[in-house]
């Protein structure tokens, strides 16, 4: 994934660039580029639930060529509730990778990111601290703005504006709602949040150290 991004970001004529994936971490600033990481992630088992019925249902926002061919390859998938999944024990919602990939994400290729849960959340942590100006939380979304904005300028000059512009258009806010999501019980929480351990100690951690430039920067 280095070397793919590498090659990529060699070819583009740049005097600023933004890049977005959704790829593991990759420390590209062993090239001598200045680069400037940016992250947010959400609540564990919020993003879990989310990303069970998205698969299903998506949401009403259009499909670009890329999600299009993704969608198509998902096959077969069980029209269960998340709760009746987690009963079942299925696959799309109790494998075991579902319950560290906050984690393995911020921790990178390293072979052991997937495999020894210590390992991954230590080096996830590590490459937040080292690396990221700010990785904020999806539930308090207006605050990560304005401290992206805050950090790095002139690249997010206006981000607090645009952003609540954007929040006035009712409509593009709607459609980017997941469709048919059912909230589980609370004894299926439960079961899962012990699961989602490493994805919360981390996610805790993440959320300390937002809150914390949140307060240096007053806002």
């Amino acid at each position: 994934m280095r070397d793919f991004l590498t090659s990529y970001l060699e070819k583009i004529p740049k005097k600023y660039i933004f890049l977005y994936t959704h790829a593991r971490f990759v420390d590209l600033r062993k090239h001598e580029w200045r680069m400037r990481y940016v992250s947010i992630i959400r609540d564990p088992l919020s993003r879990l639930v989310s990303r069970y019925y998205y698969r299903r249902n998506r949401d009403g926002t259009n499909l670009s060529k890329g999600v299009v061919q993704w969608r198509n390859q998902l096959k077969n998938l069980s029209h269960e509730t998340f709760e009746e999944c987690v009963q079942n024990s299925g696959s799309d919602c109790m494998t075991k990778f579902l319950f560290i990939s906050t984690v393995t994400h911020f921790c990178g290729y390293d072979s052991k990111c997937s495999t020894d849960e210590n390992f991954a959340l230590r080096r996830a942590k590590e490459n937040v601290v080292r690396y990221f100006d700010v990785v904020g939380i999806m539930e308090d979304y207006s605050s990560f703005v304005q401290v992206v904005e805050s950090l790095i300028l002139p690249t997010f000059s206006g981000a607090v504006n645009n952003y609540a512009r954007i929040q006035q258009e009712t409509a593009l806010v709607s459609n980017m709602k997941t469709h048919g999501k059912i909230l589980p019980s609370k004894e299926t929480r439960q079961i899962i949040m012990e699961k989602l351990t490493y994805d919360y100690k981390f996610y805790n951690f993440v959320k300390t150290r937002f809150n914390q430039q949140k307060q240096a920067l007053g806002i």
